[in-house]
């Protein structure tokens, strides 16, 4: 009988900076303590040098942003339709951090089939512009869209666009409409800078608890590999009582 969770987590991630490799850190204090979750992070062929029980590793995938990102995305979809039982799947990286609880109370207003969300944009790419997409922090899928999506690898894999985008234009030309998380579920912490003004992260962090934000996008223009996984600690105190050693 495979194992059964309310959310699966796909993590894209990478071991090639100082910055992942930190925050690989903090995620892993966190990612096992909720029952209903299951978190992978997903690797090409740069993973850590001993991957654990939330590592999805594919060495014969090379590390690069086409065709790296979405192989391994559909790849990790194969396997987790494969080998688990779950009803949403959460598409996310690495420097996102997760407020499991308020998550999870959510998704459980979502339906379980033809579930697509997330925060929608548009984007001019290689002179093409995109139609509104789900970003790759946040897409949340039930499990028929991603079975869809793993049973067509060779489609999905085949287009030389951000992967994000691939995979809601894939469905878009299924039929399936996106919707735009409502209200706003992501709190950007993009504009800090070293040292640290540890109030002002604080203050981000109860306004984001008022709005029942539940996830925190950590990607600052300087010094990321200092202030990143200093700010995702703090997080990780204030929601899990806990402190990773970076």
């Amino acid at each position: 009988m495979k194992e059964k969770y309310k959310l699966i987590i796909l993590v894209l991630a990478s071991y090639d900076y100082e910055v992942y490799k930190k925050l690989r850190k903090v995620q892993l204090e966190y990612y096992n303590l909720n029952p209903d979750v299951r978190v992978f992070m997903v690797y090409g062929n740069l993973p850590p040098e001993n991957p654990g029980e939330n590592d999805l590793v594919f060495y014969d995938i090379e590390e690069n942003y086409y065709p790296g990102m979405i192989t391994k995305t559909v790849r990790a979809m194969k396997y987790i339709e494969e080998n688990y039982d779950y009803d949403f799947m959460l598409r996310t990286n690495i420097s996102t951090f997760w407020d499991f609880n308020t998550l999870l109370q959510r998704i459980e207003t979502m339906p379980k089939e033809n579930c697509f969300t997330g925060n929608l944009r548009t984007c001019t790419y290689k002179k093409q512009k995109s139609p509104s997409y789900v970003a790759g922090v946040n897409l949340i899928l039930s499990r028929d869209l991603v079975k869809k999506i793993a049973d067509n690898e060779d489609i999905v894999c085949s287009v030389d666009l951000p992967e994000d985008w691939v995979l809601s234009q894939y469905l878009i030309d299924q039929g399936h409409t996106p919707k735009h998380t409502s209200p706003r579920a992501i709190r950007f912490m993009e504009n800090y800078e070293h040292p640290l003004d540890i109030d002002s992260v604080y203050r981000d962090i109860e306004d984001a608890k008022k709005n029942n934000q539940d996830h925190y996008r950590i990607k600052n223009k300087r010094n990321r590999e200092i202030v990143d996984p200093q700010i995702a600690n703090i997080l990780l105190y204030e929601y899990y009582g806990r402190q990773a050693i970076l």
